[in-house]
């Protein structure tokens, strides 16, 4: 198998505690608030005092615990697709140093895995007789579930529509997701692992057909901005006047993952964590707001300090 178990690959991650602990400014959050038109300001309190930060040791915990929620079905030869200078690089390193994690470890693709799959790519390297019974795909999160559930379907249609018949398991280990990633990833728990034959060609009795199971570990769940508003349609409806015409509106409306919760080793990308919160901006935009204070301190990546 064509993998990569060397030093870059396996060289032992930043240290945990090289991030440094975050607080929340309570005092520039209010000035957030008040920056704003009085009918969203009860709205945008409610959304400043619903930020949850995860420490490190609560992260550590959470990665432990999803980790050996599936440790018993870990084999020692699983392939671990890494994308490296990424997040799901430093969290299979820390399982790897920290966690006793074994395995053989390949570049991941950064778009939902086809760089695996592509013509040319990892598995048409390999002869179908030897692909891995078991991948393990790890991340430090998931919010709208769109990239692990990219990652899974691209290796799970590959190998359910070759024409070699396998038995693999694919194992997921994020210790925190929201309940719309779960969702997402366990369609792909119920679809069918067989494979239908084209139209205009006979079913083969007997014939074995490809199974590809999933397992998804222990996870905490991060409540969404969606979830927050649900019951108050009031400040829900505040909220999506206020971000009328933005990228915004939407979250308030309908499931999209955007949540308030940060871990300390990065702040996520606008679509994972509120944009204008993250950014103290504010809306609509006027020549005459005062300046702001950020309510969360810059994070710069742990994986992204060496």
């Amino acid at each position: 198998m064509a993998v990569h178990n060397d030093k870059y690959f396996l060289s032992p991650p930043p240290s945990p505690y090289d991030a440094p602990e975050v607080e929340v400014n309570d005092w520039a959050g209010d000035g957030w608030i008040e920056a704003h038109d009085p009918a969203a300001q009860k709205a945008l309190s409610i959304l400043v005092r619903s930020i949850i930060s995860i420490s490190m040791d609560r992260f550590l915990r959470a990665l432990a615990a999803s980790y050996e929620s599936m440790k018993e079905e870990f084999y020692p030869d699983a392939l671990v697709p890494i994308a490296p200078g990424k997040s799901n690089q430093w969290v299979a390193a820390l399982a790897h140093h920290r966690l006793g994690l074994q395995g053989q470890f390949c570049k991941l693709g950064e778009k939902e895995a086809r760089e695996l799959v592509k013509d040319g790519g990892f598995f048409e390297s390999l002869d179908p007789k030897s692909w891995p019974r078991q991948i393990i795909l790890f991340d430090d999160a998931s919010y709208s579930g769109t990239q692990i559930y990219g990652h899974v379907q691209a290796i799970k249609e590959y190998m359910e529509t070759h024409e070699h018949k396998h038995v693999c398991t694919i194992l997921v280990c994020v210790p925190f997701m929201t309940q719309k990633a779960f969702k997402m990833l366990s369609k792909l728990q119920r679809t069918s692992t067989a494979s239908p034959p084209p139209l205009g060609v006979p079913s083969q009795r007997g014939r074995r057909a490809s199974r590809i199971t999933l397992k998804i570990g222990l996870y905490e769940r991060m409540q969404t901005v969606f979830e927050i508003f649900d019951s108050l349609p009031l400040e829900r409806q505040a909220l999506s006047h206020l971000y009328k015409g933005t990228a915004y509106e939407s979250i308030f409306e309908e499931e999209t993952g955007v949540t308030v919760t940060f871990p300390h080793h990065k702040l996520p990308n606008e679509m994972s964590f509120f944009g204008p919160l993250a950014e103290v901006a504010v809306y609509p935009a006027s020549p005459h707001t005062p300046h702001l204070h950020r309510i969360i301190p810059e994070i710069t990546p742990i994986y992204k300090t060496e």
